[in-house]
Order: C-alpha cells, then sequence, then structure tokens
C-alpha cells in the first residue's frame, strides 16, 4: 500500500490493517499542538523566572531586600546556580528586621560577593546604635571605636554622642 494517496485514489477506503496508521496520522495535528504548547509553557516559564531572578539580584544590590526576597519565587532553583544571592537576601532581610548581628555575621560569610564586606560595617555601626538606644553604652562605645578607626561614616561623632549620653545617664542615677 502505498503511504500517501493522491489524485484518484485519494478520496478510497482504507483498508483494515492500515486503520491503526490512518488514526495515528489523524491525531497528529494535536500531538503537533500539544507539544507546541507545551514547550510554549516550558519557555514562558524559564522567561519568567529569568525575568524575576535578574529583578531580585538589581534589587539586592540596590538595598531592597524585600523586594529581592517576594522576586526570588523559587530560592531552591536559583541555590542551583547562584547559592550566594539567596543567601545575600536572607542576610539583608535579617538587616531589614533589625537583627543586625545575625546579619553581620551572615553578610561576613558572604565575603567578596556584591558589596558584602560594607554591608558588615553598615550592620555594626547600626547594631552599635541600637545598644545606644537600649542604654547598653559600653558596647556601643567599643562598636563605634572600631567603626571610628576604620573611618566609617560619622562613627567618631556618633562615638562621642555615645559617650556623652552615658555620661548623662550616670549622673542622672547618681541624681537619685
Amino acid at each position: 500500500l502505498a503511504l500517501y494517496r493522491v489524485g484518484p485514489f485519494e478520496n478510497l477506503p482504507v483498508p483494515e490493517a492500515d486503520a491503526p496508521a490512518a488514526k495515528r496520522r489523524a491525531h497528529r495535528p494535536a500531538r503537533v499542538i500539544a507539544a507546541a504548547a507545551a514547550l510554549l509553557v516550558v519557555l514562558g516559564l524559564s522567561g519568567a523566572y529569568a525575568g524575576c531572578y535578574l529583578s531580585a539580584r538589581s534589587s539586592a544590590q540596590s538595598g531592597d531586600f524585600v523586594s529581592a526576597e517576594k522576586l526570588l519565587l523559587i530560592p531552591q532553583l536559583t541555590r542551583l546556580h547562584d547559592a550566594d544571592l539567596v543567601r545575600y537576601v536572607r542576610a539583608g532581610s535579617l538587616m531589614t528586621g533589625r537583627e543586625y548581628e545575625k546579619a553581620e555575621w551572615a553578610f561576613a560569610q558572604l565575603q567578596d560577593y556584591m558589596n558584602a564586606e560594607a554591608l558588615v560595617s553598615e550592620c555594626r555601626y547600626r547594631r552599635a546604635l541600637q545598644c545606644a538606644d537600649r542604654d547598653a553604652f559600653d558596647g556601643a562605645a567599643e562598636i563605634m571605636t572600631a567603626l571610628a578607626a576604620d573611618g566609617y561614616r560619622d562613627a567618631g561623632q556618633k562615638l562621642k554622642d555615645i559617650r556623652f549620653r552615658s555620661g548623662a545617664y550616670l549622673l542622672l542615677e547618681q541624681g537619685d
């Protein structure tokens, strides 16, 4: 039998032995459409993931860790090719949540990733201010002294402020 019927023989009934082949040919367009649709879905999901990944990376670089965390749709997948980004965003979320000691440690583990080193100093700075706000002036002064020695931001002025507040606090206690 000929595989393709053309000409005056194309409308002839298909013999019984050729019936399964005819059914396969009849379903071929549906299979092609299903495969094309599946391919489009996979490509669409891949594109969406790539877009979210790049946006998350950009948000993390600019310090918007809340947005970066939301944009990491599938952190487990991101860990496969950029595990440091997931850790970096998590450390930034700790910093945003005012858990400066944990964030400092997490950023220190990342060393040269993006601007992790600078964020270690920023976490120390904020932790010193947080200590001062909790009237833990000795700890705050110790951290701020190290930062001032490195010339970090306005650490020298903040150290003076912390020492002044500590002295004023002691005077108030003695006045009671």
